[in-house]
């Protein structure tokens, strides 16, 4: 299809209209008739123009256009007073009209993947449009739109894959804001600002370049997810050590050679990812995270557990790969609820005779270490799907390998 037909406008009860995934170079203006649309889909065409017969779509709450050739959002689009959703991501949008900010019932706007820079999304006198969710990942945009605050209902903002080199030392407004998202950017600090969004719960500030987090991110204790992934962090930031209500932790890819003993106020944690770091050893406190299911320490230098371990009985996944483990950690036997226990590329000679208290336990990755034997008594791994011992030493499976039912 290449064109919508003029006879549409005899659709006047027509409320929902998807045309995704043509080859369209024209909708025409007759569309304008069809008072009572609801919901235009237009995406994955090749228009480069819409028509102003649009504007005149007063029930329209949805319209989609994204992936088309579009370079502008135009004036007309204000006059959609009943719209709540508009997509016009992935085109090569580099002007938003100031009208989009004056739309009363916008509550999710998607300008993701465009060529848009601050000066074209028009940020001038922004008025309190009711915007709740905007997603300007994948554009071109170098400072971070702190006018945006202005917007009092706006609780998501994703600002993924943009060249933001720093966060400005004044942040305002953003009243309402419970989601942040500012991974690959260009960003090496995080200013005392950071503590002015006092509603966020998820934090991603991954793939960036930062060495230096300023202690009032301490002060966000709405927080719930962060997200450090792949920076320059050379010692672990103590003031996240404060975020009481922290449910998931991920800071793989730093230089981080040691935890505070004050992680033991994570009392809510439910997933901490630690793992391409520097650490030699675990603090005992780790013991105190009774709720934490997860825990990710690959490729570090970690020979040995601390006992507190042993006290993590909702701990259901454990990945100790690739550090210095030369003698299995039997702080680990009396976690019955495991279901993934990876010990892979580390130099284990002997593995425990009572491995098969691990009931529950569904992943067994052991390659690459220096294990000569398996128990004789395999039977009670009754849950046990995947098994992996390739690099070892060992000369003989034994008979009760046979008895695991569940083994793929």
């Amino acid at each position: 299809m290449v064109r919508v037909h003029q006879d549409i406008a005899n659709a006047s009860n027509l409320r929902y209209l998807d045309v995704t995934g043509n080859k369209l170079t024209k909708i025409p203006n007759a569309i304008k008739n069809t008072k009572s649309l609801e919901v235009l889909k237009l995406g994955r065409n090749a228009l480069t123009h819409l028509p102003d017969g649009i504007s005149e779509l007063s029930s329209l709450d949805s319209l989609d256009v994204h992936l088309n050739g579009l370079d502008a959002i135009s004036d007309w689009m204000g006059d959609l007073k009943k719209l709540r959703y508009l997509n016009f991501a992935m085109k090569q949008i580099k002007l938003v009209s100031s009208e989009v900010w004056t739309m009363e019932n916008l509550h999710i706007l998607d300008l993701s993947e465009n060529n848009l820079n601050i000066e074209g999304l028009s940020l001038i006198n922004l008025p309190s449009a009711p915007i709740e969710s905007i997603y300007l990942q994948g554009n071109l945009l170098t400072n971070f739109p702190n006018e945006l605050g202005q917007l009092k209902r706006l609780e998501e903002l994703y600002l993924t894959l943009n060249e933001i080199e720093k966060l400005p030392e004044s942040i305002t407004g953003f009243e309402s804001l419970k989601a942040l998202y500012l991974s690959s950017n260009r960003l090496s600090v995080i200013p005392a600002s950071i503590g002015n969004f006092k509603q966020l719960e998820a934090l991603k500030l991954n793939q960036n370049i930062i060495s230096e987090i300023n202690e009032n991110i301490g002060s966000l204790q709405a927080l719930r997810l962060i997200n450090l992934d792949d920076n320059e962090i050379k010692s672990f930031p103590a003031a996240l050590a404060k975020l009481k209500m922290l449910q998931q932790l991920s800071i793989v890819g730093n230089y981080i050679d040691a935890l505070p003993d004050q992680i033991n106020e994570w009392k809510e944690l439910e997933y901490l990812n630690l793992s391409r770091n520097q650490l030699k050893r675990l603090p005992s406190t780790i013991g105190d995270l009774t709720k934490l299911k997860t825990l990710m320490l690959r490729e570090n230098q970690i020979d040995h557990l601390p006992t507190s371990v042993i006290h993590l009985s909702a701990l259901e996944q454990i990945d100790l790969g690739e550090n210095l483990m030369e003698v299995w950690p039997n702080e680990i036997m009396g976690l019955t609820k495991l279901k993934s226990l990876k010990l892979d590329g580390n130099f284990i000679k002997k593995l425990p005779k009572n491995l098969s208290d691990y009931h529950e336990l569904e992943n067994l990755e052991l390659d690459g270490n220096n294990i000569r034997k398996l128990p004789k008594d395999l039977s009670g791994l009754t849950s046990l799907k995947y098994l992996s011992l390739n690099g070892n030493q060992i000369k003989k499976i034994p008979d009760s390998i046979g008895l695991l039912e569940n083994l793929t």
